[in-house]
């Protein structure tokens, strides 16, 4: 579907759509597959994504991507940061607050 698309600017292209679930989830995986960084997917109608599509968002937001759909489901952050090193060279846990 999106297979080997190198566009990172989706922003209108998924407006008021009446798309299912299995779609919104191809697209997305899609998507993701292609390893791009830094893009933007707007979603609005049509079907929230299920978990396949969820972890496809996943994949996109830790590369940077902004991803709005369906639902509300903007994916799961990480910390940028869990470990840092020292004026010495030693790694620490800088801790999640």
């Amino acid at each position: 579907m999106f297979d080997n698309c190198l566009c990172t600017n989706f922003t209108s292209a998924f407006t008021n759509t009446g798309l299912t679930q299995e779609s919104i989830d191809g697209i997305l995986v899609s998507i993701n597959s292609n390893g791009t960084s830094n893009g933007t997917f707007d979603q609005t109608g049509g079907s929230a994504p299920s978990a396949t599509g969820e972890a496809a968002i996943d994949g996109l937001v830790t590369r940077g991507w902004t991803v709005t759909v369906t639902g509300g489901y903007q994916g799961k952050v990480l910390p940028q940061a869990l470990f840092e090193n020292d004026e010495n060279g030693f790694w620490y846990n800088m801790g999640i607050n």
